[in-house]
C-alpha cells in the first residue's frame, strides 16, 4: 500500500456494482476495481471520507486492517489476533462484529463473528488485563470480517455508520418499498443529474412513500453537515484522520433546487408518509406530493410550464400492489397518458421483468437489470415521443424477418428432421387435397414436440399459394433463445419446401385469448385473399387479425350444416365471418340468420355474402347482438329454424356482454334455449374446441344426440382427434 493511503472496500448490492464504480470515479481520483461485493481502491483519508459522506450507491465502506488465510476457526483466530487491537480503539470503547461470507469449515456467520470477537477480547486482555464491552446496537467501533470460499479473511473497520442505504428519513417503507441506494442507482441510470443540470423537472406518478422523489432532491441539493456526520461510523477508532474529515465536510455547500420535483399516488396514506419522509430528509420545502390517479390524463398544474424533464416510476409488480390480471390494462393506460402529457421528456420505468413490461407498449432505448430485494427487476430508459411506440410488426413482416435470418444459418439436425416430416406430410396431404378438391388445408400440426407449429396452406382462386404459420407459445421452462432459434429454422424450411415467396408467408404466436383479446387487431393492411370452399368463394385475411376468417378444422362441419339447410332456414349463432351461412346460401338454403357480437366480423360476413352474389336483407340477415341475450329474446318470437349451427367460443367476457360465457358451465342452458327455436324435424349442430369438454348427460336424456366428432374430423387434422367436439341434436319423437 502506498504511504498515506488506506485500502478501502465499498460494498453494495451485486446489481449496483457498475453504477457504484461510475459514482466512485466521479468522487475520487483513485483507480477503482470492481469486485463481486462492490469495489476496492487505495484511497487517501480525504477520498475515503468523501465516499462515506457523499456516495448515494454505497452500502458499507470498510478500511482494511489485515488479510490472511483462514481455513478454520483456529486460522481465523490467528488472522484477527495479528492486529494490535489496543492500537485501534480504547478499552473503554464498545465494539461489535459483523461477519459475511464463509467457507467449508465456517458456515455460520454467528459462529464466525464469535471467533472474531474472542480474538479481539483476548488481545486486549493479554496486553492490558482488561477487555472492552460489546454493544451491537450502537457500538463505538464496528469491526467487519469477510471470509471467502477460498479462505481469504479480510479484517476491517467500518467507516460508515452501518449500511448507508438507510438514510434515516424513511420510518415506514410503504406498500412497495424501494431501497434508497437502489433508487439512487435508478436515478443515475435515468440520467437525472444531467436532466437537472438542464433545469428539467422531475415527476414520479406512482411515488408510494416518496423515495425516488426524495432521492432526486438529495442528489442535486446534497446533505447538510449534520446529515453527513450521521453517516460516519466507528467514531472512537484511533485511525480516523479528523483534519481530513473536516476538510471534506467543508468542500461543498448545499445547492439550491430550482426545478419542480413532484410525487403522485392514488393512496392518501402513502402521500402522507411521503410528506413526513421529506421533512425528515430536509427537502420538504422543495418537493410536492399530491393524491392523483395514474390513469387520470394530463399533468398537474405545478408541471404545466415544464418543457422538459424526467419521469421515473417504480411500477407495481403484481405480487404486492395489484393482481397480475390487472397489470396489462393499468400499464397500457398509464403509458398512453404519459406519452400524451409528457411529450419530449425522458423516462425511466422500473418493473418486474421483460414480458410484463411489454404491457406498456413502449420501446426502451436502454435496459438495465437490478434486484429489488428478492425480485429481479428491469429499468427501461426511453424518451416519451413518437419513437417510443414501436412500429407494429404484422404477421408477414414477422415471417419475412425470420426467413431472411434462417438463410444465414446452418441447418441443425433437428431442423432437418422437421424438414423431413414436412416433406412427407406435403406429399401425402397434397395428393389427398387434389383428390378431394380441398384448396385450404393443414400440412403440419405440431407433429414434432420441438417444433410446436401449425402450418396451413391456402390456395387462392388464381392458384397462388399462401402459407399461414402459427406457433404455439413455448412453456416458460423452455429457453427463449432456443425456442426462437427453432422457430427461425422452421420458417426457413417452410419457405424453401413450400416454394412460397416471403411476402406470402405469415407467422403468428398463439396464446390463450379471452374476452376482448379475441377480437384484437394486428394490422390495418385490409389485404383479403379469395379462396374456394365447396360452392362458395370466401375472403381470408392473413395480416390484420388473430385468425384468418376461416377455421379449417370446421370444413366438414360447415359442409354438413350447408347440406342440412338446403331448402330450409338456418340460424348461425356466434357466426364469426359467416362462412357456414354463405355455404348454406350457396347450397340453396331458403334463409340464413347470422348472429355475432363483433361488428368487424359481421362486416366481413357481409362481404362474403356479396362475393357470392347474395344481398343482405330479408333472406339473409346479419344481426349484431350478444347471442346469450338474443336467444332469451328470440324464444318469445314465432320464428323457428330447420337447422341451427351453434359454435360458441370457449370463454368470452366482452364489454358488450352481460356477464361472461364459459362453455363448460353454460352449454346446457345454451343448447336448451337454442333447441326451443328448432322446428320439430330440425337439426342442431353444436361444436366446441374445448378439449376437455364434457357434455351434460341430461341433454342426451332429453334429446336425440349423436356424436359427430370423428365423422366430421378432416384428414388434415386427424393427428389430434380431440381438437374439437361436435354433437347433433334432434327433438325426441
Amino acid at each position: 500500500m502506498e504511504p498515506g493511503k488506506w485500502a478501502i472496500q465499498v460494498a453494495t448490492d451485486s446489481t449496483l456494482r457498475s453504477v457504484l464504480a461510475e459514482e466512485l470515479r466521479e468522487l475520487v481520483q483513485a483507480k477503482i476495481s470492481e469486485r463481486p461485493y462492490g469495489a476496492e481502491l487505495a484511497a487517501t483519508p480525504k477520498e475515503a471520507y468523501r465516499i462515506v459522506l457523499n456516495s448515494r450507491i454505497a452500502g458499507h465502506v470498510y478500511r482494511v486492517l489485515q488479510q490472511g488465510m483462514a481455513r478454520d476457526a483456529a486460522g481465523l483466530y490467528r488472522v484477527v489476533s495479528a492486529v494490535d487491537w489496543t492500537a485501534q480503539f480504547p478499552v473503554d470503547a464498545t465494539f461489535a462484529v459483523s461477519f459475511t461470507g464463509g467457507n467449508k469449515a465456517i458456515r455460520n456467520t454467528l459462529f464466525g463473528a464469535q471467533c472474531v470477537k474472542d480474538a479481539i477480547v483476548d488481545r486486549f486482555v493479554a496486553r492490558l488485563g482488561r477487555r472492552p464491552s460489546v454493544n451491537v446496537e450502537s457500538p463505538d467501533v464496528l469491526v467487519h470480517l469477510h471470509l471467502t470460499q477460498k479462505n481469504l479473511a479480510t479484517v476491517s473497520v467500518e467507516l460508515s455508520a452501518g449500511s448507508l442505504h438507510r438514510r434515516g428519513y424513511r420510518l415506514e417503507g410503504g406498500l412497495a418499498p424501494l431501497r434508497e441506494n437502489l433508487a439512487a442507482a435508478v436515478l443515475r441510470r435515468a440520467q437525472w443529474p444531467q436532466v437537472a443540470a438542464e433545469r428539467g423537472a422531475f415527476v414520479d406518478p406512482m411515488c408510494g412513500s416518496g423515495t425516488l422523489v426524495i432521492e432526486a432532491a438529495l442528489m442535486i441539493r446534497g446533505l447538510d453537515v449534520d446529515q453527513k456526520r450521521q453517516r460516519l461510523g466507528s467514531p472512537r477508532w484511533f485511525g480516523h484522520d479528523w483534519q481530513a474529515l473536516e476538510q471534506v465536510m467543508a468542500e461543498s455547500a448545499l445547492a439550491a433546487i430550482e426545478v419542480p420535483l413532484v410525487g403522485m399516488d392514488i393512496d392518501p396514506y402513502q402521500i402522507e408518509q411521503a410528506r413526513e419522509n421529506a421533512k425528515r430528509a430536509g427537502v420538504a420545502d422543495y418537493v410536492t406530493f399530491m393524491v392523483r390517479d395514474v390513469r387520470k390524463p394530463g399533468r398537474p398544474s405545478v408541471l404545466e410550464s415544464a418543457e422538459k424533464g424526467l419521469l421515473v416510476v417504480n411500477l407495481p409488480y403484481g405480487q404486492r400492489v395489484s393482481e397480475q390480471a390487472a397489470l396489462p390494462a393499468l400499464y397500457e393506460k398509464a403509458a398512453s397518458n404519459w406519452l400524451a402529457a409528457y411529450q419530449g421528456w425522458s423516462a425511466a420505468l422500473l418493473g418486474p421483468n421483460d414480458p410484463v413490461m411489454r404491457y406498456l407498449g413502449l420501446r426502451a432505448e436502454k435496459r438495465f437489470d437490478f434486484a429489488n430485494g428478492p425480485l429481479a427487476v428491469q429499468l427501461w430508459r426511453l424518451r416519451l415521443d413518437d419513437k417510443a411506440r414501436p412500429a407494429p410488426r404484422g404477421p408477414d413482416e414477422f415471417a419475412t424477418r425470420l426467413i431472411e435470418r434462417a438463410a444465414t444459418m446452418e441447418r441443425s439436425d433437428s431442423a432437418q428432421a422437421f424438414a423431413n416430416r414436412l416433406k412427407k406430410n406435403l406429399r401425402h396431404l397434397g395428393r389427398w387435397s387434389r383428390r378431394e378438391g380441398v384448396s385450404c388445408y393443414r400440412v403440419y400440426d405440431a407433429d414434432l414436440p420441438e417444433y410446436a407449429l401449425a402450418v396451413d396452406i391456402y390456395t387462392d382462386i388464381n392458384g397462388q399459394r399462401w402459407i399461414n404459420v402459427q406457433e404455439y407459445a413455448a412453456p416458460s421452462q423452455i429457453d427463449p433463445k432456443l425456442a426462437r432459434q427453432r422457430l427461425t429454422e422452421a420458417m426457413g424450411v417452410i419457405a424453401e419446401l413450400l416454394e412460397v415467396p416471403t411476402g406470402k408467408v405469415f407467422l403468428r404466436i398463439r396464446r390463450r385469448q379471452r374476452g376482448s383479446n379475441q377480437y384484437q387487431k394486428l394490422g390495418q393492411k385490409h389485404q383479403y385473399v379469395k379462396v374456394r370452399e365447396g360452392a362458395a368463394t370466401l375472403l381470408v385475411n392473413f395480416t390484420d387479425y388473430l385468425d384468418t376468417g376461416l377455421f379449417l378444422d370446421h370444413r366438414l362441419v360447415r359442409a354438413k350444416v350447408a347440406q342440412l339447410a338446403k331448402g330450409g332456414d338456418l340460424l348461425n349463432l356466434f357466426c364469426y365471418t359467416g362462412t357456414a351461412s354463405v355455404l348454406a346460401a350457396c347450397e340453396g338454403a331458403r334463409s340464413t340468420t347470422s348472429v355475432d357480437m363483433s361488428g368487424t366480423y359481421l362486416n366481413w360476413a357481409a362481404r362474403n355474402f356479396r362475393e357470392n352474389g347474395f344481398d343482405i336483407g330479408h333472406a339473409h340477415q346479419l344481426i349484431r347482438a350478444d347471442c346469450l341475450q338474443w336467444l332469451k329474446q328470440a324464444t318469445s318470437q314465432k320464428k323457428r329454424y330447420d337447422v341451427i349451427f351453434l359454435d360458441p367460443p370457449t370463454f368470452s367476457s366482452s364489454k358488450r356482454m352481460q356477464g361472461t360465457l364459459d362453455i363448460q358451465r353454460d352449454h346446457k342452458s345454451l343448447i336448451r334455449q337454442a333447441m326451443a327455436l328448432l322446428k320439430a324435424s330440425g337439426v342442431l349442430i353444436f361444436s366446441t374446441n374445448l378439449r376437455r369438454f364434457k357434455l351434460d348427460p341430461t341433454l342426451k336424456a332429453d334429446y336425440v344426440c349423436n356424436d359427430l366428432s370423428l365423422s366430421t374430423l378432416p384428414q388434415d387434422f386427424s393427428r389430434n382427434q380431440r381438437i374439437r367436439q361436435v354433437f347433433e341434436f334432434k327433438h325426441a319423437e
